[in-house]
């Protein structure tokens, strides 16, 4: 299973439950750290979450994205990301891969409000996002 979880856009508490506890089962759990900056260290994520993350640099996701995507149909990946799962164009490039190779996906939104000069780009692209990707 692919989580891909948004963190919500303050500090370690911003995360839903819900995305909590799927961090904490996951055999991976990958922190994007390039599209948005998270005013909270990786290291207080972790000491929160009570593991380890793998940090997530501008060449592992764009040029070697499948080292992310779970290798087995057991193990589950989960990516976090800063603000919404679906904030970025490189996020849904993930969705899609993960896709194109049957892998299971999960979006988990986050505990943010937005403002319309908040949102990284025009409501319409990141809702269309979050429909195209909605489990039935």
């Amino acid at each position: 299973m692919f989580y891909v979880i948004g963190l919500g856009l303050g500090d370690a508490k911003d995360v839903t439950v819900k995305g909590l506890e799927i961090i904490k089962k996951c055999d991976r759990v990958y922190l994007e750290s390039y599209t948005s900056v998270l005013t909270v260290q990786q290291e207080i994520l972790e000491e929160f979450y009570e593991r380890s993350l793998i940090a997530a640099d501008r060449e592992l996701v764009e040029n070697n994205a499948d080292e992310i995507l779970p290798k087995k149909e057991d193990e589950d990946v989960a990516f976090l990301v800063v603000g919404d799962p679906f904030g970025a164009t490189t996020h849904t490039d993930l969705v899609l891969r993960a896709k194109e190779k049957n892998i299971e996906l999960v979006a988990v939104a986050c505990n943010c409000i937005h403002t319309e000069k908040s949102f990284q780009f025009h409501t319409g692209s990141t809702l269309g996002s979050q429909i195209a990707f909605t489990r039935r």
